[in-house]
């Protein structure tokens, strides 16, 4: 039962960290959570014997945290944007195959594509195999 308070007072106090820093910075936020959990008898014991401690580490923990969200956030975002770029690039290798399909439907060969296309041949050559390996597959 000891241990369940010790953990409800920790929550409580690292509760009243967050709702600070949101309007303060963060070494001050601590310090005003630190001084009205003690008021409220919340860790009181603790945080008198270890105040400059407890700081300290509320403070690198509350950094870590913001670290971590802010590199999950970032990675989140470069994500997004190669998926989005992939997800272009696949779009136009669809467009450019659906243009070769039509133009070898034409009898063109493929280095007339190329210049029609303004691609290299080495690369209409590759989609023609891709067009024609995905039609053996159907």
């Amino acid at each position: 039962m000891q241990a369940s308070h010790t953990l409800w007072e920790y929550a409580e106090y690292t509760s009243r960290v967050r709702k600070y820093a949101k309007r303060l910075p963060v070494s001050e936020a601590v310090e005003k959570a630190i001084t009205e959990c003690i008021n409220k008898g919340i860790l009181k014991e603790f945080l008198e014997r270890n105040r400059a401690e407890a700081k300290n580490v509320s403070i690198y923990e509350y950094d870590q945290d913001k670290h971590i969200r802010q590199e999950r956030e970032a990675a989140w975002e470069k994500g997004k944007k190669e998926g989005l770029a992939e997800g272009e690039r696949a779009g136009e290798i669809k467009k450019m195959k659906d243009l070769i399909q039509k133009k070898l439907a034409k009898q063109k060969s493929p280095a007339a594509i190329a210049a029609e296309l303004e691609e290299n041949e080495s690369v209409i050559l590759q989609l023609i195999d891709e067009l024609e390996h995905s039609d053996l597959a159907k």
